[in-house]
């Protein structure tokens, strides 16, 4: 699968080892009942937007559901692969039946990759709930990291830094996942060499409101960091969790270049559709 699969709609989401043609995908199309498929176990995402589901459930109403859900038939019900945040807004809509592409004979891991996917496509998860999928995909997939970052099209590193938040306490991430702190901070406090550390310098944070750069700023003296110095080159703690941020709202790959005191935000895009997406955002028409 190329790496730049954000904005590239359903083919980007089949694994490559699977071929599909557009004609076998509009032969697999079918109508079925919303109250006949089944939430997928294997689903990253837990937590949804709920504003963000009734405007869904409005454009549902007015103008049915445009890009169909993925299912697998499991007896004399279906089983959900991709497109959980539709589905759940069709239900608000009061919508009957829904569209669905049926995909059979796939294995687990390649369910789980496509849900992955889909879900980094269309609203990213929060980052905790992202790394808990990338670290199943690579489990059950059997991928590496190198792979994984293909395969959603974000850099490496990237994923390094979303699986190294799986390492923190669980009251940390917890803290991560409801948005209370940054992933920025919970990359510098996993940077320490211990849990009771990390918590002391968590506690210092929520209860001072410290910014991801202040945090880094504490944390410049203390001993028992795993990490090395940051090069001259590499962003800083403040644009990095500023980066992430851009991500999130346009969806896609967003670069901050520094040089001396200017710089450039780079937003990466991948088709019109993705581009439109994104002047709408920022005001502008196509």
């Amino acid at each position: 699968m190329s790496k730049n699969v954000l904005g590239k709609g359903l083919g980007a989401l089949i694994p490559e080892d699977i071929e599909v043609t557009s004609a076998e995908i509009k032969e697999s199309m079918i109508e079925i009942p919303v109250n006949r498929v089944d939430p997928n176990p294997g689903q990253p995402r837990k937590e949804f937007d709920e504003n963000a589901l009734k405007e869904l459930a409005v454009s549902i109403k007015q103008s049915g559901l445009i890009q169909p859900i993925i299912v697998r038939k499991k007896g004399d019900r279906y089983e959900l692969i991709a497109g959980e945040r539709r589905l759940k807004a069709a239900g608000i809509a009061g919508v009957e039946s829904v569209k669905a592409i049926l995909t059979e004979n796939l294995t687990p891991s390649q369910r789980m990759e496509i849900a992955l996917v889909e879900n980094l496509q269309r609203a990213d998860l929060n980052p905790i709930e992202a790394a808990m999928g990338i670290r199943e995909l690579m489990t059950k997939g059997g991928f590496t990291q190198e792979e994984v970052s293909e395969r959603i099209g974000k850099e490496r590193s990237t994923v390094t830094n979303l699986l190294r938040l799986l390492t923190l306490p669980e009251e940390i991430r917890e803290d991560i996942r409801g948005g209370k702190i940054s992933a920025g901070h919970g990359r510098a406090l996993a940077g320490l060499d211990s849990h009771e550390t990390q918590k002391e310098y968590w506690r210092k944070t929520v209860n001072n409101g410290w910014s991801v750069r202040r945090l880094e700023n504490a944390l410049q003296s203390k001993p028992g960091r795993k990490q090395k110095e940051r090069t001259k080159n590499d962003s800083s703690g403040q644009y990095r969790d500023l980066e992430d941020r851009l991500k999130s709202y346009f969806g896609t790959k967003v670069k901050i270049i520094k040089s001396g005191d200017t710089g450039r935000i780079e937003i990466e895009f991948y088709n019109d559709d993705q581009l439109t997406g994104i002047l709408e955002k920022i005001g502008h028409d196509y």
